[in-house]
């Protein structure tokens, strides 16, 4: 054993360069596949951890009944259930301020009564500044969106627009815009919060309000139009949804409308959702880097077991054991694996600040270093063990292999061969035979390993490319996600006369009504959506089957014909809308559901106007669409809208991609490393392979030098020996790159219940060759001016 370590420590100290390069390889791959493994847990669990600091409510208690008393009896008693573990008043004063944009969506002002929202349950995260004082009649605390989009800050006041009550109930009853009655309110701006609610992925799914005190409530009573009183409620631990219900119905008593929503559908699951997709995508990721980054650490174990094996070979004719030679192989893999490990290890606690991204990074609670042990234990030493485990074969193999006295054939490269009968020159034939012929003997050199590694990071670059396209196409296509109108506009004059002009103007080739309610399907609760169109055609985005033709028949989005257990020709059970019967529909195909109080284009109904009233369990509510002719100004269209039509285009009336596929293009940057990971790789891999090819044949080099080579001309040999590793990689790894890439974009959106054809990177592909060509030459600097250093004596003296 004792001999053994000694041959080790001097092949260590021998071939310390090339121990140093597979310590690198060995330390970047493990650095990135630990770091996206650690962020990918912690993206997962980012909003999660956000609502656990905020004290997030689980439900929301609505009472339906005209007289506010009703309204703040039920609110007051939810504390004395035993289902309730916190209780909070909200009370929603919508107002607007006076500078506010045009196309700004709307704006409230709200506050607890009781004082415990924003305090005890819903706490909003502190941007800058500090919360509402309890008795201040004039203080408001902005969330971040609304702070955002009227460019306030902790310090400055603005001046809002309320209503009247008499403007609200105007509202609710009357067709036309009452306008703002109320009196106008001069609020000092005291901080900005950041609530989980904000989190929706999309622009109109974002908070836009501010909070109160319970003093600026009592003061204003009466004067300023708010919304019947609702409550924020976190339930009890082993409580649930349906048992808070019957108990809030007991509370309000006989003819009382009590609604209680739960947060997750309002809110949580579209968030987590989008969290989760994104969580997948950098475990996807990881997984891929791993894979690609173990074979390339395979493969540079390879070489340095075949640059080493020579020296072994005499040990063995002193007397070493095969065990011993094999050891002997194994112990400096085996070290620089256990450094390039914790290297890694070390480097991706380093590396963590930089995840999570997007929604998750802005519902991450402490971002910074992220050190998470049940990551970095078991990842590094399993990394650690695979790589020990592939030198223990390598070596055992190498060892074996020299044992038996075989090598002595050399196979001669039908390319190299061909270019030579061709009267190619001599130093292109010469680097191309370096590039296909792996040698024998001492001068072995693992050519299909460098190949291969090569081949791998342009297969990488190539799939992330692949992701990257068809991500961008699906985000910048709103048809593929079921946007196919140019607007959606809120009326706010008389919208008989105004959908007559809107019909009559050529401008717009078609008009619809959006109608959209609650509806319940084998007793799940979702929105079911009709489009009535009265100009043109406003058609659904149909990803299968068809879309519905009668009202006999329904077309559902992907996840919730997953979720119901449901295929398209099957029957789907709806509950009728006084709840005492069941209405039997056909489900006739799969549709992304339009984007309107929803984030998910993969859950809910599509049904025709009649189907739709047959089976609502809400009001719910109707929204305009339209679809403007090619060509069209959109702009000075919309302008004139707005004036002559009292047409307003808030935020919500622009295409807004769903949260998964906005959340999903936050992940750019991660994708981008990732191919800059597999550039750094391949370079890294090539230029160790050049290294190791020039070291070991630096008897062939010094043969050439002596026939009559210059300096330069050696030089060449490796320039082609790498410029035609390159070409080989690019002809293997374009086509498995576009394999893995759809393969992988599929598995991204596979489910998600939108168009998502992946798409073709035709940049990448022109410039695969060029831009590998290049790298590899400059990967190969350094083996070309090692190729020339010494005489060709001392070259010929090593053989």
């Amino acid at each position: 054993m004792g001999a053994v370590l000694l041959v080790a420590r001097a092949e260590i100290r021998r071939r310390s360069r090339s121990l140093a390069g597979l310590t690198l390889i060995v330390a970047l791959v493990a650095a990135v596949v630990l770091t996206a493994l650690a962020g990918a847990r912690r993206t997962g669990t980012a909003f999660e951890r956000f609502r656990d600091e905020s004290g997030a409510s689980d439900a929301w208690v609505q009472v339906d009944d005209p007289d506010p008393d009703a309204a703040d009896r039920v609110v007051g008693a939810l504390d004395d259930l035993p289902m309730v573990d916190e209780a909070a008043g909200w009370i929603i004063s919508p107002t607007l301020p006076a500078d506010a944009p045009t196309d700004t969506a709307d704006f409230a002002l709200i506050g607890d009564p009781f004082g415990r929202y924003g305090i005890e349950i819903d706490r909003p995260r502190l941007v800058e500044g500090r919360l509402p004082d309890p008795d201040s009649t004039d203080e408001v605390l902005l969330s971040r969106t609304a702070a955002r989009i009227f460019g306030r800050a902790a310090g400055d006041t603005m001046v809002v627009q309320s209503f009247s009550p008499d403007d609200l109930t105007a509202i609710v009853t009357g067709d036309e815009f009452p306008g703002f009655n109320g009196p106008e309110l001069e609020l000092e701006v005291v901080g900005v919060g950041f609530w989980p609610e904000e989190l929706g992925g999309r622009g109109q799914s974002a908070v836009m309000a501010g909070l109160v005190s319970p003093a600026f409530l009592e003061e204003h009573a009466g004067a300023v139009g708010s919304w019947p009183a609702t409550a924020r409620v976190r339930v009890a631990e082993g409580a649930d949804l349906a048992t808070l219900t019957d108990a809030v119905r007991d509370v309000a008593g006989p003819g009382v409308e009590v609604i209680v929503t739960s947060a997750d559908d309002d809110h949580v699951t579209a968030v987590q959702s989008a969290v989760d997709a994104m969580a997948t995508a950098v475990l996807v990721f990881a997984v891929v880097a791993a894979a690609a980054g173990l074979v390339a650490v395979g493969q540079a174990v390879s070489r340095q077991v075949t640059a080493t094996a020579g020296a072994t070979g005499t040990l063995g004719a002193l007397g070493l054991s095969t065990r011993g030679r094999s050891a002997t192989l194994f112990v400096p893999i085996a070290l620089a694996a256990g450094v390039g490990t914790v290297i890694g290890a070390v480097a991706s606690v380093a590396l963590s600040p930089l995840l999570p991204l997007g929604l998750a990074r802005r519902a991450e609670p402490s971002l910074g270093l992220w050190v998470d042990p049940v990551v970095l234990v078991p990842g590094g030493v399993g990394f650690l063990v695979l790589v020990c485990a592939w030198a223990s074969v390598v070596s055992r193999r190498a060892a074996r292999h020299l044992a038996g006295g075989a090598g002595a054939h050399r196979r001669a490269s039908r390319v190299a061969s061909w270019l030579a009968r061709s009267g190619v020159r001599p130093v292109p034939v010469t680097g191309v035979r370096f590039a296909y012929e792996a040698g024998a003997g001492r001068t072995a050199v693992p050519v299909r390993a460098a190949i291969a590694g090569a081949a791998m990071g342009v297969a990488g670059v190539v799939a992330v490319a692949v992701v990257v396209a068809s991500l961008s196409t699906l985000s910048g296509t709103p048809s593929r996600w079921g946007w196919n109108w140019s607007s959606r506009p809120d009326v706010y004059g008389d919208v008989d006369s105004a959908l007559a002009s809107l019909t009559a103007d050529d401008r717009i080739d078609a008009v619809a009504g959006l109608s959209y309610a609650t509806v319940d399907i084998e007793g799940e609760q979702m929105q079911g959506y009709a489009v009535d169109t009265l100009k043109g055609t406003i058609p659904s985005t149909i990803l299968g089957g068809s879309a519905p033709a009668n009202s006999g028949e329904v077309a559902l989005g992907v996840r919730t014909l997953a979720d119901l257990g449901l295929s398209v020709g099957d029957t789907a059970r709806f509950r009728s809308p006084d709840r005492s019967g069941v209405v039997e529909l056909e489900v006739v195909g799969t549709v992304a559901t339009p984007l309107v109080d929803s984030t998910d284009p993969g859950r809910g109904a599509v049904l025709t106007p009649d189907g739709l009233d047959a089976v609502r369990q809400s009001d719910g509510s109707e929204q305009l669409l339209l679809g403007y002719r090619d060509g069209v100004d959109a702009d000075r269209l919309e302008a004139e809208l707005v004036e002559t039509l009292g047409l307003g285009f808030p935020i919500y009336a622009r295409p807004d991609p769903p949260g998964e596929v906005a959340n999903l293009d936050q992940v750019q940057g991660v994708t981008l490393a990732l191919a800059a990971f597999f550039v750094l790789l391949g370079a890294i891999g090539v230029t160790h392979a050049l290294a190791v090819s020039v070291r070991r044949r630096r008897p062939d080099l010094g043969v050439l030098r002596v026939l009559g080579l210059a300096r330069n001309q050696v030089r060449g040999t490796v320039r082609w020996q790498s410029v035609t590793i390159a070409v080989t990689s690019v002809a293997i790894g374009v086509p498995l790159g576009l394999v893995v890439g759809r393969a992988v974009w599929n598995g991204l959106v596979g489910d998600m219940g939108v168009i998502a054809d992946p798409a073709q990177p035709w940049a990448v592909l022109a410039l695969a060759v060029p831009v590998a060509s290049t790298l590899a030459l400059a990967a190969g600097w350094l083996p070309a001016r090692s190729a020339v250093r010494g005489s060709p004596a001392a070259a010929l003296r090593a053989e």
